[in-house]
């Protein structure tokens, strides 16, 4: 079982726990006034800090305190007032500095000097004192779970009886409650077994109990402890009994046979049977002992022949076991006579050989003594010489049982010289601690190792006080366990371990009274101390301390059984710093526990951008940090400047507008839109400009345009036919083709006028005398198609007619152009032109015309309307651009026309032939001959 503080301790102050490198302690009394204030403790820092007092439970003493993972538990007590226990309490978390207070529900009732124990997972509170007086003694309790904040009742069913100020010990599945004071005023000595899993009580063994005594020996036989002898108050003692751990029980053992009554007698465990031998038997039995068989519980004497012997008693001798002998040697017996010799007892044989006095060490008593595997050592002691001085001892020799010889061993580095030192041999050194020196008991020591003859000093730092009288030891390898009555008048123990050099105190909470005399034996698991004296009264009482002795391999003070969750990892064990590394670092089954590690997170990284993520640890452990992918986030609009307002010629676009410009802190780019149609209507608009960042954050501002058209349309006419042959006084239809275009969109087209250069009737020979030469037109309308007459004045060159349209767009804007259909006076030397028919082709403009007789080749020429001019005897076509070369083509397919007038024109097209002849857009014998005055297909 692993030890646990009692409860109910008459300390002023109570209740302090500690919390990873803290202490806290709370409550108590002063001497003048109960408190409820408290204070945590850190020793690396040598420095107190109060802790908060909102919530804390009222002022008292007496209440108990248990430590639960990373709450302190306070509960019952009382503040002066006996009738008046506490029934309350309150739950204290460090890392917050804050109280809970414990659900009054269920609580047990009032109560102090009660005991309180923490199982893991409950605060398990029993017995106490409800009032004053002893008959207020309680045998209830109840079972507390901080993390729901609920009590349940444990049962009353085989309940040990009423007490306080008893023990209190949780072993890891069982509640033991013994001692205490009981109803009536005396010290019990019951107790019980609770197990919470069951909720079940189980009386503890008193059955066989031997009675109390001091002086006797104690075995371990592998897995019970055997007790024998020694002396009570009133008598030596012949008794014994077995005690099973397991089971807590005792076996009272045969006396038949036994070997006299005896105190401080030698005895060892052959593995077989328990041999007894020497000690104070009261009168002379020199050279007796006997033999114990566990099994057969007999007992059957040692030989005497050859035994050392003594006068009445022989008491200080050591005894070591070899596997097949015991050895005894030394001793003092009741003359005040040192022995300086021993023997060798063959229990098998029951037989003894003496052991050589040759090289021997000087007579003594109180010596230290262990078995190497093959020699024995003796080490220290007692002797006075008759009439000499006392004289305390600190030689040692090595006794071979092969050779029968001795050995003195090295000096060098010995501890100082003592008596009723203890000796452990650990497979390697002999350890030896403590004793008795003429200044008083001693709290030192050294390890012996027989392969180097060599001492090696055993620190000191953190070892128990000095013992005041003989104590025990056992070897629960690697580590010594010593215990016993120390110099300050407690009971007090220390664990040391040869691996580190170092000691730990081994737990006061439940363990036995201050005694001296006792006996300890090491069962492999726990350490049973039994029996002894506290102030010349023997005991019947004992003990078993368990201690966890897993090896701590990174040596930070826990051992894997000791909760050390990384036992390669220094850093690592129960109490420790939580760091946010990965690890458990405190060993409470939780990894980064309060961290929250993988929660999402987001961190600006700076004012366009941020970090999208988890919380992950930092690389020092000291907390989180944001991890993950960093974004692009920004939510502020870009700045737009528009481009300034305008007004714009028809046609327009988005392309004429302008660009607006943007800036933005996070984006290098950002893109710039707006609403404008590829094509802007006529009139006055506004366009909306939009700049948007990466982030979609939009900024706009306006632009005003207004698109007007001061551009007139083209127009262009062609008349079929154009040449009125021959005439012969009749009228000739006459359709008139015209194109018209504007930029803004499609114009209006009308007849202006249709005039001759002659009049109806004219005078000179050939006119036919007739009237209403221009029939059918309809001025102001879309008419195309009307009748001219065929006929000319004879004495004249020729008549023509001019036939005149108008194209007038959407915001008023007129262009007139004219055809002219010539009457000829005659066909010689006249070039009858072509006459051309346009349509818009697949790829531009296409000229069709009816082939001439005779002709070779055509060519056709494109020029601007614009650039028309009557000039003089000749029409000036302007600068002309070839659409055809010289070709026996009667369309232009191939060579279609892909230009388009620029806004506000019209292009007109002329063809002429080759025949041969002197030939071309006119001639010299025609009335208006045509000329280009530049380009053409030359």
């Amino acid at each position: 079982m692993t030890p646990q503080r009692i409860p109910g301790s008459r300390l002023p102050l109570s209740g302090h726990r500690r919390l990873a490198a803290e202490m806290i302690v709370w409550g108590g009394y002063d001497g003048v006034n109960y408190l409820s204030s408290g204070a945590r403790y850190d020793p690396v820092t040598d420095t107190w800090r109060s802790i908060s007092g909102l919530g804390a439970p009222s002022p008292r003493g007496f209440h108990t305190a248990v430590w639960a993972d990373n709450l302190m538990l306070v509960w019952g007590g009382y503040d002066g007032n006996p009738s008046a226990p506490f029934a309350t309490g309150a739950r204290y978390d460090p890392r917050t500095d804050s109280w809970t207070p414990i659900s009054g529900s269920n609580a047990p009732s009032g109560r102090y000097i009660h005991a309180a124990t923490w199982t893991g997972s409950e605060m398990l509170i029993w017995g106490g004192l409800g009032n004053g007086s002893g008959n207020g003694s309680l045998n209830s309790g109840a079972r507390y779970e901080p993390k729901s904040d609920v009590w349940t009742p444990i049962t009353m069913t085989n309940t040990p009886g009423p007490r306080y100020g008893h023990s209190a010990v949780w072993t890891g599945r069982l509640l033991l409650v013994w001692g205490g004071v009981d109803s009536v005023g005396g010290i019990s000595e019951s107790g019980g077994r609770y197990d919470p899993l069951n909720d079940s009580w189980t009386a503890t063994a008193t059955s066989n109990r031997p009675i109390p005594r001091i002086g006797h020996s104690a075995v371990w036989t592998g897995n019970k402890m055997i007790v024998w002898g020694g002396l009570s108050l009133y008598s030596l003692l012949n008794s014994g009994a077995s005690y099973d751990p397991l089971t807590a029980s005792w076996t009272a053992i045969s006396t038949l046979n036994a070997p006299s009554r005896r105190s401080d007698h030698v005895a060892i465990w052959t593995g077989s049977v328990m041999v007894v031998w020497g000690g104070v038997a009261g009168e002379d039995r020199g050279g007796t002992g006997g033999r114990y068989d566990l099994v057969a519980d007999s007992w059957s004497p040692t030989s005497t022949a050859g035994a050392p012997g003594w006068n009445i008693y022989r008491k200080g001798a050591s005894v070591v076991w070899t596997g097949t002998e015991m050895i005894v040697w030394g001793g003092v017996d009741s003359g005040d006579r040192y022995f300086g010799n021993g023997g060798r007892y063959d229990p098998a044989a029951d037989a003894w050989l003496p052991t050589p006095l040759t090289g021997a060490p000087v007579a003594r008593a109180n010596h230290a003594a262990v078995w190497t595997g093959d020699a024995m050592l003796v080490w220290g002691g007692f002797t006075r010489p008759f009439f000499g001085p006392d004289t305390y001892l600190d030689d040692g020799y090595a006794y071979h049982p092969v050779t029968d010889s001795w050995v003195h061993v090295s000096h060098l580095g010995a501890p100082s010289p003592r008596e009723h030192a203890t000796a452990l041999w650990t497979g390697e050194q002999m350890l030896i601690w403590g004793g008795d020196s003429p200044s008083g008991g001693l709290g030192d020591g050294a390890a012996y190792v027989p392969q180097m003859d060599a001492w090696e000093t055993i620190d000191t730092n953190g070892a128990p006080p000095p013992f005041i009288s003989p104590h025990t030891a056992v070897w629960a390898d690697p580590v010594m366990i010593v215990w016993g009555n120390n110099d300050q008048g407690s009971d007090s123990g220390g664990r040391y371990s040869t691996t580190t050099n170092t000691w730990k105190p081994v737990s006061t909470s439940g363990a036995p009274s201050g005694r001296a005399h006792h006996s300890a034996v090491w069962t492999g698991e726990e350490m049973i101390v039994w029996g002894g004296d506290r102030v010349g009264s023997p005991l019947d009482t004992g003990g078993a301390y368990r201690v966890d002795l897993s090896p701590d391999a990174d040596h930070d003070g826990y051992t894997v059984c000791a909760g050390d969750c990384d036992d390669a990892n220094p850093d690592v064990h129960p109490g420790a710093v939580e760091l946010c590394n990965g690890r458990d670092d405190d060993c409470d089954g939780l990894v980064d526990d309060d961290f929250s590690v993988g929660t999402g997170c987001v961190s600006d990284v700076d004012s366009c951008h941020q970090l999208v993520g988890a919380l992950s640890c930092k690389p020092d452990g000291t907390g989180t940090q944001c991890t993950g992918v960093v974004t692009l986030h920004d939510l502020t609009a870009p700045a737009i400047i528009c481009p300034a307002d305008v007004n714009l010629e028809c046609p327009a676009g988005a392309a004429n507008i302008g660009r607006a410009t943007a800036s933005d802190a996070c984006d290098p780019t950002p893109i710039i839109t707006n609403d404008a149609s590829p094509i802007m209507p006529l009139g006055a608009m506004v366009v909306d400009w939009t700049a948007t960042d990466a982030s979609g954050n939009r900024a706009s501002c306006p632009e005003r345009v207004n698109v007007r058209d001061t551009t007139p349309p083209g127009i262009a006419v062609v008349t079929t036919p154009s040449v009125l042959w021959p005439p012969n006084h009749r009228m000739v239809d006459v359709a008139a083709s015209v194109a018209a275009s504007d930029a803004c969109g499609t114009p209006a087209v009308s007849l202006v006028s249709i005039a001759s250069t002659e009049p109806d009737n004219s005078a000179g020979t050939g006119d036919g005398n007739t009237v209403n030469d221009i029939q059918g037109p309809v001025p102001g309308s879309d008419d195309f198609n009307f009748a001219l007459r065929a006929e000319r004045d004879g004495g004249g060159g020729g008549r023509v007619y001019r036939v005149t349209y108008s194209a007038v767009d959407g915001s008023g804007n007129r262009s007139v152009t004219t055809s002219f259909v010539f009457v000829p006076h005659d066909e010689a030397g006249v070039t009858e032109p072509l006459l051309l028919s346009v349509e818009n082709g697949p790829a531009g403009t296409r000229l069709t015309w009816d082939p001439v007789p005779g002709a070779l080749s055509y060519r056709v020429v494109r020029g601007r309307v614009g650039s028309l001019r009557e000039t003089g005897a000749f029409i000036d076509l302007g600068t002309g651009s070839c659409v055809q070369p010289p070709s026996s083509a009667t369309s232009t397919e191939g060579h279609d026309d892909a230009e388009n007038p620029p806004a506000g024109e019209a292009f007109f097209y002329v063809a002429a032939y080759d025949d041969g002849r002197d030939s071309g857009f006119g001639t010299v014998s025609a009335a208006k001959p045509r000329v280009l005055t530049g380009g053409g297909c030359e």
